[in-house]
């Protein structure tokens, strides 16, 4: 996705958009927009230095638009996205894109404020996300308008998760380690040399991460990983389910720094972690021990120290391995439904000719039998 200012040519798009039944329904004046007025704005808008407006591109059209208005100390943010990609996260990635472009552009003291009918939840919860906050609300027309405001503060952190149950915790950091400003990013494409580089933050937090961190950013910044096993033992992919698997009641959850191999970086300290529990009850408790341990981080000055011992390297599973043919141990068949039972994980499963079963929320009884939830697909 890349974000371009605006030209006149995308006068129609900006059009498209502003009449858009959605967009007018979530704006104070709710009347449609004749294009001859509108292209006598869109123009001054396009010249005005008090102005900056941009669009959000694919590789194939145009997804939205962001304008920042000048008005007096702070820049005034309207958006919106065209139906076709609306609850696909673009509203998140053109607020955050356009806020890092004006910083670039204005290279000043730079404060934001967003307007948005009580109504509109979303866009609400997208300006909360990126760290606004809410100042003021008025009252026009009957609507409440809600009014956020961020103002400029350099970034302290990321959290970088790829897991959504990881930004429960941003806001426990947040209220422990008052004064800080941090970012939550999930996008594998935003995060970039580029973004970070924008950014500038201290340190880079990542408590579930699957894919490789490039060297451009790990030789630039401080970016600290949190491994699910007591390294140098179990580097590598899946620690969770080569744990389980390999009969582990509890492990020790690892917080390292980034290097060139996979989970071969120092270690600043470890935390114990109880394996009880279906993996989606582990990574949520995971989360809380994760959190923990980037307070202690950011409140002692901890110097990471090489990993010793002997290694063990695990390899990262495939959906094909979910897969319950084969398994004749009844403590091994409740660990493998265990084990991937968490969100965005392939289930443990058994198939036929004409149906695949998958397994979840599995209780094991004192019968020597197991209880679980059964989807039932069709092939």
């Amino acid at each position: 996705m890349i974000l371009r200012l605006a030209k006149k040519s995308d006068v129609d798009f900006y059009y498209k958009l502003v009449n858009n039944s959605s967009v007018r329904l979530n704006s104070i004046n709710k009347d449609k927009i004749q294009f001859s007025e509108h292209k006598k704005w869109f123009y001054s808008k396009v010249k005005s230095e008090d102005s900056l407006l941009f669009v959000l591109k694919n590789e194939n059209e145009l997804v939205g638009q962001i304008r920042f208005d000048k008005v007096y100390n702070s820049w005034e943010i309207d958006y919106s996205i065209s139906d076709l990609y609306r609850g696909e996260g673009y509203g998140y990635q053109i607020l955050l894109k356009g806020i890092f472009e004006v910083y670039y552009r204005v290279n000043s003291k730079v404060n934001f404020t967003g307007k948005v009918l009580e109504a509109n939840k979303i866009s609400a919860k997208i300006f909360q996300r990126i760290g606004f906050e809410l100042s003021k609300f008025e009252i026009i027309n009957n609507d409440k308008l809600l009014i956020y405001s961020l103002e400029h503060k350099p970034i302290t952190n990321i959290l970088l998760s790829s897991r959504n149950w990881n930004y429960s915790i941003l806001k426990r950091i947040k209220s422990k380690l008052k004064g800080s400003n941090w970012l939550y990013c999930n996008n594998k494409t935003e995060f970039s040399k580029i973004y970070l580089d924008v950014v500038k933050p201290s340190k880079v937090f990542i408590p579930h991460w699957s894919y490789i961190i490039p060297e451009n950013i790990y030789m630039n910044f401080q970016c600290i990983v949190f491994h699910m096993t007591d390294l140098p033992f179990g580097r590598g992919g899946s620690p969770l389910q080569n744990l389980i698997e390999r009969g582990y009641k509890e492990t020790k959850i690892s917080a390292l720094r980034v290097s060139r191999g996979i989970d071969t970086g120092p270690i600043y300290f470890k935390k114990n972690l109880s394996l009880h529990g279906t993996a989606q009850e582990i990574y949520l408790r995971a989360s809380q021990v994760v959190k923990d341990m980037i307070i202690y981080i950011e409140e002692n000055e901890i110097q990471p120290i090489e990993q010793e011992g002997l290694s063990v390297d695990f390899s990262r599973r495939t959906p094909e391995m979910s897969s319950l043919e084969g398994v004749d141990d009844f403590e091994k068949l409740y660990d493998y439904i265990r084990m991937l039972d968490a969100d965005g994980y392939p289930k443990a499963y058994i198939e036929n000719e004409n149906f695949r079963f998958e397994f979840t929320r599995a209780t094991i009884k004192t019968d020597k039998s197991i209880i679980a939830d059964v989807r039932i697909i069709k092939k």
